[in-house]
Formats: structure tokens, sequence, C-alpha cells
């Protein structure tokens, strides 16, 4: 059984977590358009892992990017709500 405290942190940190997802969610969705319009998924080239970027591919970041798109248009519209009723404020 959880306490009153552990119940109230716990709310605490669901609604912490919504927020993280809201500004993710939006971070992604601005880079897929950037993505998208400088059309780089065509012009990835195992040269551009270097680095930091050692091991990735091209083919690791469009899986990526096609994951991401795949997962957030199975969400409703009701279901993409649900995060702002509950963000922190």
């Amino acid at each position: 059984m959880a306490t009153p405290a552990q119940r109230v942190y716990m709310i605490e940190q669901v609604r912490s977590n919504a927020t993280q997802f809201i500004e993710t969610v939006s971070q992604f969705k601005a880079l897929g358009e950037t993505f998208a319009l400088q059309n780089i998924a065509s012009e990835l080239v195992a040269e551009d892992f270097n680095g930091a970027n050692t091991g990735l591919t091209p083919e690791s970041i469009i899986a990526y990017m096609i994951m991401m798109t795949a997962l957030l248009s199975t969400m409703s519209v009701d279901d993409q709500k649900i995060p702002y009723t509950i963000k922190r404020a």
C-alpha cells in the first residue's frame, strides 16, 4: 500500500512526465518538419556519422523518424489532449 505522501509524489511525477512528453513531441514535430523540408533522409551518408554519432547509420536515423511518426499517428485527438490536462502549469 502506498502512503498519502507516496501517492502525491507519484501524481507530481506523472504531471512532470506529461510536461516533458508535450515538450518532446513538440520538438519532434519541428524536427520532423525540418527533416522533410530539407530532404535529409535522402542526403544522409555514412560520413555524417562520426564523433558522438559514431555507430549510427542513415538507416537508424530514418527508422527512428518513421517509428516516432507512426507512434504519434496512432494517438487519437482525445489521447493527444490528455497530457495537456495534467501537465504542470
